[in-house]
C-alpha cells in the first residue's frame, strides 16, 4: 500500500532512514514521524509531506520506499490565517495528487486535513485537538481562524480518527460523523531502563508558554513548594523554556525564578533522560486531547499530576495519576509537596503508571491506524465508508 502521510513532523527523525539531512527544522511533532517509520517497517511505501517556515523552495529527499517533501510556508501567522492557509493548502493538495497514493493519512483538521479532503485519493484525517476549546483558552484571533478551518474540515464527509473519546465524542455530537478512537502511541522501549530520581526534581515538558499550557500556575505554586522542600527544583523543557526565553523572562519579572531550571527544547531522544532526572511529572495544561508526554512520563515511572478538568488528561493517566485543580496554585503546591514527602506513594504510583503506559505501545497504535487505512483505501474500490 502506498500511504501519503501529511502533517507537521519532526524531520530529524526521518534523516537516518533517508541517509541524508533535510535542510528544514520541521515541527516538534515526533508522533507523525514515528508513524512514517512504522508504516515503512510494516512494508508500505510512504510519501511524507509537510511544510517549513525556513525554506524558500520545496525540498525533496527519497530513499527506498520513503519520499519526504517539505513545502515552503509563510512565516507570518497573520498572513496564513487571513486566507485560511490558502497557499499552503493548495500546495499540499497538489503534492498529494502528484504522489498518487492509495490512501492519505492527514494530521490535524487545519491546512493538512483540508488539503487531504480536496485531494483525489481517499483520506483518513486525525483530529488531534478541539479548536473551540483552544480558541477560548488562547484568546488570540489566529485561533478563531483555525476554528473556522476545523469546522470546514469536519463538515466534509470522510473517515476520521481521534486519539481519545474526549475528542471523538465531540466530533460525533457536533458534526454527526463517526469518529474512530485510536490512542497515540509511545516507544516504550526507550523507557525500560529509566529509573525516577530520588532528588526533589519536578519535571514539566510543554510546547509553548501559553494560557492553554498554563505553566504560569506551576511557577506561581513553586515558592510554596520550596518552603516545604528548599532543595526542590522545577525543570522546564520545551519551546519557550530556554534560558533567557519568554518563560524565563516572565518568571524573573514576577520574582518566581528561584529553584527553576530552564532547559529549552529537547530532541526526542533526550526526553527519557530528562524524565529520568525527575522524581515526578507536573502537567498543568488546561486542555489536552490526549497528552503523549503523560504516557512518556508514566513509562519512565514518574508519578503524574494533571488537571481534573483538562480534557482527556485524567482519562489517560487513570488510575495511576493524580487529578487536581491545575488553575489553583495552592492546589498545585499541595499536590507536589505531598508527593515529594511520600516516597512510598510515589513508588506505588510509579508501578501503576508503568502498567497504564503499557497500553499505549506505539506498535499497537500503528497497527490500528494501518488497519483503518486499509479500510479507507478499500473504500475507493468499493464505494463504501463515505462516513466512516
Amino acid at each position: 500500500m502506498h500511504i501519503a502521510l501529511t502533517g507537521p513532523m519532526t524531520l530529524s527523525l526521518l534523516e537516518p532512514e533517508l541517509g541524508s539531512e533535510i535542510p528544514s527544522s520541521g515541527f516538534p511533532f515526533p508522533g507523525t514521524s514515528q508513524l512514517v517509520l512504522d508504516y515503512l517497517r510494516a512494508g508500505h511505501e510512504v510519501t511524507a509531506i509537510t511544510t517549513g517556515f525556513d525554506i524558500a523552495e520545496p525540498v525533496r529527499r527519497s530513499s527506498g520506499r520513503l519520499e519526504v517533501l517539505v513545502l515552503p510556508s509563510r512565516s507570518r501567522g497573520r498572513a496564513r490565517a487571513f486566507d485560511f492557509f490558502r497557499e499552503e493548502r493548495h500546495a499540499i493538495t497538489g503534492a498529494l495528487d502528484a504522489a498518487e497514493p492509495d490512501v492519505i493519512h492527514a494530521h490535524w483538521t487545519y491546512e493538512f486535513g483540508l488539503a487531504a479532503r480536496a485531494a483525489a485519493a481517499p483520506a483518513l484525517v486525525s483530529v488531534h485537538d478541539w479548536a473551540p476549546a483552544i480558541a477560548r483558552l488562547n484568546r488570540h484571533p489566529y485561533w478563531y481562524f483555525r476554528w473556522v478551518m476545523q469546522v470546514a474540515c469536519l463538515a466534509r464527509r470522510g473517515a476520521l480518527v481521534a486519539p481519545s473519546s474526549y475528542i471523538a465524542d465531540r466530533v460525533q455530537r457536533w458534526y454527526r460523523q463517526p469518529c474512530a478512537v485510536i490512542p497515540n502511541g509511545v516507544d516504550l522501549a526507550a523507557y525500560t531502563t529509566v529509573v525516577p530520581s530520588h532528588r526533589p526534581v519536578v519535571a514539566m515538558l510543554n510546547v509553548g508558554f501559553t494560557d492553554r499550557k498554563n505553566v504560569e500556575t506551576g511557577l506561581r505554586a513553586w515558592p510554596a513548594v520550596r518552603q516545604a522542600h528548599p532543595e526542590a527544583v522545577l525543570a522546564l523543557a520545551g519551546p519557550d523554556f530556554e534560558p533567557g526565553g519568554v518563560a524565563d523572562r516572565w518568571a524573573r519579572e514576577h520574582d518566581l525564578a528561584a529553584g527553576v531550571r530552564f532547559l529549552g527544547p529537547l530532541d526526542p531522544d533526550a526526553v527519557p533522560a530528562f524524565l529520568g532526572d525527575a522524581a515526578l511529572f507536573l502537567h498543568t495544561s488546561r486542555e489536552e486531547s490526549f497528552g503523549v508526554v503523560l504516557v512518556e512520563a508514566m513509562a519512565a515511572g514518574l508519578p503524574v499530576i494533571v488537571g481534573a478538568d483538562s480534557g482527556a488528561a485524567p482519562d489517560v493517566v487513570r488510575p495511576a495519576g493524580l487529578a487536581i485543580d491545575v488553575c489553583d496554585p495552592g492546589a498545585v503546591a499541595r499536590a507536589v509537596e505531598e508527593l515529594l514527602s511520600d516516597p512510598q506513594r510515589r513508588e506505588r504510583m510509579s508501578r501503576s503508571g508503568r502498567e497504564v503506559a503499557a497500553a499505549y505501545a506505539v506498535e499497537r497504535s500503528s497497527a490500528a491506524h494501518l488497519a483503518l487505512l486499509r479500510e479507507v483505501a478499500g473504500s475507493r474500490r468499493t464505494g463504501t465508508m463515505e462516513q466512516a
